[in-house]
């Protein structure tokens, strides 16, 4: 009995932790997702200038 009731107050912790991780690989991927943004538009302004500023 003692096992059963520690196992139900052990789950909703572990059920928090899960959401926090994966509310953190949210953020992550978020933060990526714009570092990749900005990287290909300065790739992109880079090939639109004209060869004379690339060098």
């Amino acid at each position: 009995m003692d096992y059963k009731r520690r196992k139900l107050q052990d789950e909703p912790i572990i059920k928090k932790v899960g959401k926090s991780i994966l509310k953190f690989c949210v953020f992550l991927n978020e933060i990526a997702l714009i570092n990749y943004k900005t990287s290909r538009n300065d790739k992109i302004k880079y090939a639109q200038l004209p060869p004379k500023y690339t060098n």
